[in-house]
C-alpha cells in the first residue's frame, strides 16, 4: 500500500499493524535432545509473558534427529527450516 508520490515530497509506504510482538530465531546443529526442552522452555515463558510470538527453528544440516524433537508443536508457534548441508 503506497501512497502516490508528488513533486517534492518523499515516497511513503504505510506498512500493515504488526500481528506479532517478536519472532525468534533458534539456529542448530546436532543439539539431540536438548533441543525440545529448550524450545519447551522460550513457549513458556513466552506465553506467560502475554506477547504474540513465533520461534524458527532453523537445522543447520542436523543429522541426529533433531529435527523430529519439535513435532507437535503448532506450526504457528515453532516454524522449522532445515538446511540439507552443513553451512556453518
Amino acid at each position: 500500500m503506497s501512497e502516490p508520490q508528488s513533486a517534492g515530497k518523499p515516497h511513503i509506504t504505510v506498512l500493515p499493524d504488526p500481528t506479532l510482538d517478536v519472532s525468534i530465531v533458534v539456529p542448530y546443529y546436532n543439539p539431540g535432545a536438548r533441543l525440545r526442552s529448550t524450545v519447551e522452555h522460550m513457549v513458556r515463558v513466552l506465553d506467560s509473558s502475554g506477547m504474540n510470538f513465533e520461534i524458527i527453528a532453523v537445522s543447520d544440516g542436523s543429522t541426529d534427529g533433531s529435527p523430529f524433537t519439535l513435532e507437535g508443536f503448532p506450526e504457528s508457534t515453532v516454524r522449522r527450516m532445515e538446511f540439507a548441508d552443513n553451512l556453518g
